[in-house]
């Protein structure tokens, strides 16, 4: 495509720079002056020699130094305001990823992250709303800061496109030391290779484009220390034109007649990032959070998506650590730790990470070869969430997600169970036939833990020792690098019923009380209480609540924890009539509770299967770290209140050490996660608790209850006087409980529409719309049907689809399926646009009248032929979508621009979910909403 160059009346750039924070224990950053200096006059126009090189004149260049967050905001829109093509935005400090939002933080000077971040520091969202509906017609941002790769995640900006450069990933923090720039002051390390590129151009090529930057940083970073491998380096994306905006430029003085100046060589293409030592159980020469993001995340990170270029330094998961080596700041790095914490612990686990990282604790040597100062931070800890299922799978594949593959002491194969590790597989030759290509696909649909799940582990919180065991019983059963050793449990929270408080006169008029009541008798008085209302909890396989509460009443129905000597689940999924629940964990139940979408259940009208803590944390009101943005109380027609079932055993949030064999800091790894759960189990428990949570005494057993959950039950609707239920399901006893209530649901039949438009070659929509497919197809289970359909069929004929794999394949019969994703991804393109209208009203009368049908949509618009409105087939579509009993539609956007109103009309009204943003997370909620309603479940001899 053409460069484009900004034209220079109608541009601005605003570079802002905050060396300090006051509070928080962030480091000072000595290059943030000499950064905004030097990269305004590299942007500005310059004389030299022989041309002129820069594309602004001074006077459009804004530059801010330490400013307030209103003064910050309010000139980002006075300049953007003045801008009518390029916006230049350039941000260097500290960068601070909320753990409970993944928001990114641009820290002000008086931000304060413990009392009011909000209203305090920048939200990159923030930054993005105040640009939102201006008129410049390109956008470019820079980031250089720690966890500026949240940034490229954000929507387009500008009319005509957009490019975001950052300086790391998501989760990966910056050394505070500067780099010689000469001339005495040093700049950082990104922005000095930024500047340098900038200032080449003229020698190498007349003009520098984004993608031309993003190409010389990445060769840049072969040169960086081997430790700044992981996780460093540009992480960059685009919308529109954005790759090809020229942020410096050279015009030669005009040369004698017959003597123009030659034209310099285009930059060769940059070679492979510099190969890093493993960490623990890795693969050689791949720092682990590189394989994390997988051949198609990598692709997803480095080519598309992006907004912003963040300089600075920011803060070791959430805090600041010093430079590599014994520099200014006498520091090393911190110690890396990743911490995986289910759904509904992940909030109170990152508050309570976010507080131990700056705490005094943080500062305990780890071992007496420490060799650190007294004063220097520890360990920095990098939080992540995956289901109770994807926990299980992921360490039944410990070898795959070391790097390794088979049987870590023999190299034997490791047997093909569900969740097992996935086949080595290469791609296939062009010359390869249908069974090498089938083989090579396989390990598509093969548990991948770092692409399904995230980095290896060092410690795991899980909501309870049931799911503990779930996971050991998985690592003995196949064997690999890995071994979890059980620290005790953190804090209890009893299971409960949560009913709207209206019931509590008529329940116990029924005979059952708050406590002591059986499950039996419990359902019994509900029945007659309240005939009808459903009894909601979300599915075991995501929530850890939700595999408790299933233990309880499969165990325990009576009041007593048997261990399975009744136990009758066809008997009880009846008698709990509607199991499908409107979100994957019990904490975001209760909120869809109060903000239910189209034929939800609403308060007042649902019983819930939750925690203690959810049900004081919604009746309590919106407090930091709160799992619902409700800003009240509720009242008494939306209170809820806790019926203790006799018998289930409490959550127990125990604490887990994940230990990789030849992880050459083993013990450095043991001393940092047992002064962490030290810690969580002392002086930092309330943090942890936040007051809703029961402690622990030193011997593990649970401690007095104490907080705002038991101020007030009539406000909180919890009891403080129960009993709480220690005793716990064995992996064996789980394992059972899982498999027999998946096969009490009823298998479902899901048609896949997969959009194969030349439109699907932008950015990574292929590599997307692929994780998407592979995800949904491991969730089916063998009495599960499927069909795969790719549209536009033909270019003469898009309006019609191709059947890739027929309709009605078993879930577990996935050969076609797999040869199709094996092949090239754009040799599948049409090379045409997509008439979705006409495709998705064909996939809804074919499946009328099918038992339990779903569509799965997959797509980045409707981009049929110009000149063909679509409006007859808008109506049609309409009429079959408002047909009794018309089919389910899930739709995964593939846009930048995400569920946009155009891809919402594809949406069932009766059945509306959309699902976009991040690839992996879109792809992953798009696959979870899935499994809620297939049957799932392996067949025995895997996937």
């Amino acid at each position: 495509m053409t460069a484009h160059v900004p034209d220079r009346k109608g541009s601005r750039a605003f570079l802002v720079g905050v060396p300090h924070v006051a509070d928080g224990g962030f480091e000072p950053l000595d290059y943030v002056h000499r950064n905004l200096r030097d990269l305004a006059s590299a942007l500005a126009e310059t004389e030299l020699p022989d041309g002129t090189r820069g594309i602004l004149p001074e006077d459009a260049i804004t530059v801010l130094t330490s400013p307030s967050q209103g003064k910050w905001l309010r000139e980002l829109k006075r300049v953007a305001e003045d801008t009518t093509d390029l916006l230049f935005v350039y941000f260097a400090g500290h960068g601070y990823r909320d753990p409970f939002d993944n928001q990114l933080y641009l820290m002000t000077k008086d931000a304060d992250l413990d009392v009011n971040l909000v209203g305090t520091a920048v939200a990159w969202s923030h930054v993005l709303k105040t640009l939102d509906r201006m008129h410049f017609r390109h956008a470019v941002f820079i980031l250089d800061c720690c966890n500026s790769g949240v940034a490229i995640d954000g929507r387009a900006v500008g009319q005509s496109g957009h490019y975001t450069l950052a300086s790391s990933l998501p989760t990966r923090t910056q050394p505070s030391e500067g780099v010689d720039a000469g001339d005495g002051d040093p700049r950082s390390r990104f922005t000095d290779a930024v500047i340098r590129a900038m200032e080449e151009t003229g020698r190498d090529s007349r003009a520098l484009t984004m993608q031309g930057l993003y190409d010389r940083l990445y060769r840049a970073t072969k040169d960086w220390p081997v430790n700044f491998g992981d996780g460093w380096g540009p992480k960059g994306g685009s919308s529109g034109v954005g790759p090809d905006i020229v942020i410096s430029r050279f015009v030669p003085h005009l040369a004698p007649p017959g003597r123009l100046p030659p034209e310099l060589p285009t930059p060769p293409p940059w070679p492979p990032a510099p190969a890093t030592e493993p960490h623990g159980g890795d693969e050689p020469g791949r720092p682990r959070l590189l394989r994390w993001l997988g051949e198609g995340r990598r692709a997803a990170v480095a080519g598309a998506l992006a907004l912003l270029l963040t300089v600075g330094t920011g803060v070791y998961l959430a805090w600041p650590g010093s430079g590599p080596g014994h520099g200014a700041a006498g520091c090393l790095p911190p110690l890396e730790l990743r911490l995986m914490a289910g759904p509904e612990t992940r909030a109170a686990v990152g508050h309570a990470v976010a507080a131990y990282l700056r705490s005094p604790a943080n500062r305990v040597p780890l071992g007496p070869d420490d060799g650190a100062r007294g004063d220097c931070r520890r360990t920095n800890i990098t939080v992540y969430e995956a289901g109770t299922g994807e926990t299980v799978d992921a360490f039944g594949a410990t070898g795959a997600w070391a790097g390794k593959r088979g049987d870590a002491e023999t190299g034997a194969p490791a047997p093909a169970v569900s969740g097992g590790p996935c086949p080595s597989a290469s791609p296939a030759p062009q010359s390869a036939g249908a069974d090498e290509a089938e083989g090579n696909a396989e390990a598509a649909l093969c548990a991948d833990p770092l692409q399904d799940v995230g980095p290896q582990p060092d410690l795991v919180v899980s909501g309870s020792s049931t799911e503990l065991a779930r996971i050991q019983r998985q690592i003995a059963r196949n064997h690999g690098p890995a071994r979890v050793v059980p620290l005790g449990p953190a804090g209890y929270s009893p299971l409960v019923l949560a009913v709207p408080a209206a019931l509590e006169k008529k329940l116990t008029e029924a005979g059952v009380h708050r406590t002591g009541s059986s499950w039996d008798d419990l359902l019994d008085a509900m029945a007659e209480v309240a005939p009808g209302m459903p009894l909601l909890r979300p599915d075991p396989d995501t929530s850890g609540t939700a595999l408790q509460h299933t233990v309880g009443l499969y165990e325990a129905r009576d009041g007593r924890l048997t261990g399975g000597a009744d136990r009758d689940a066809e008997g009880v999924e009846r008698r709990l009539r509607q199991r499908t629940a409107p979100a994957s964990d019990a904490d975001g139940l209760l909120c869809d509770l109060d903000d239910p979408g189209p034929g939800e259940p609403r308060l007042g009208k649902a019983a819930a299967l939750v925690s203690e803590k959810a049900v004081a944390d919604f009746n309590l009101g919106s407090r930091p770290g709160s799992a619902c943005d409700n800003s009240r109380p509720a009242d008494e027609q939306s209170r809820l209140v806790a019926y203790y079932p006799a018998g289930v055993p409490a959550l127990d949030l125990p604490v887990a050490e994940v230990r990789w064999k030849g992880a050459r800091d083993a013990d450095r790894r043991t001393a940092a996660v047992r002064n962490f759960r030290t810690w969580l189990t002392g002086t930092g428990s309330g943090r942890f608790l936040r007051g809703l949570v029961r402690g622990t005494r030193a011997d593990g057993r649970p401690a007095p209850p104490r907080g705002d959950a038991w101020k007030d039950p009539e406000i909180s609707g919890v009891l403080a006087d129960v009993p709480v239920v220690t005793g716990t399901a064995d992996g064996r006893t789980a394992d059972t409980v899982v498999e027999e209530y998946t096969q009490t649901r009823e298998p479902g039949q899901v048609l896949f529409l997969v959009d194969v438009s030349w439109s699907m070659a932008e950015g990574d929509k292929l590599a997307m719309a692929d994780a998407a497919l592979r995800g949904s197809l491991q969730r089916l289970g063998p009495r599960d049907s499927y069909g795969i359909r790719t549209y536009p069929g033909s270019a003469r004929h898009p309006d019609r689809a191709r059947t890739e794999v027929p309709r009605g394949t078993p879930g577990d019969s996935r050969a076609k399926a797999l040869a199709w994703l094996a092949s090239s991804p754009r040799k599948r393109l049409v090379t045409k646009g997509a008439a979705v209208h006409e495709v998705l009203e064909r996939a809804l009368r074919d499946t009328r009248g099918d038992r339990r049908p779903l569509i799965v949509l997959i797509t980045d618009g409707d981009d049929r032929p110009l000149g063909d409105s679509g409006g007859a087939a808008a109506q049609a579509l309409g009429r079959e979508q408002g047909r009794d009993g018309s089919t389910g539609v899930l739709v995964l956007s593939v846009r930048l621009d995400g569920c946009t109103a155009g891809i919402r009309r594809f949406e069932n009204p009766a059945s509306a979910g959309c699902y976009a943003g991040r690839p992996e997370k879109a792809a992953e909620a798009l696959a979870e909403q899935v499994a809620n309603q297939v049957q799932g479940g392996a067949s025995d001899d895997g996937p």
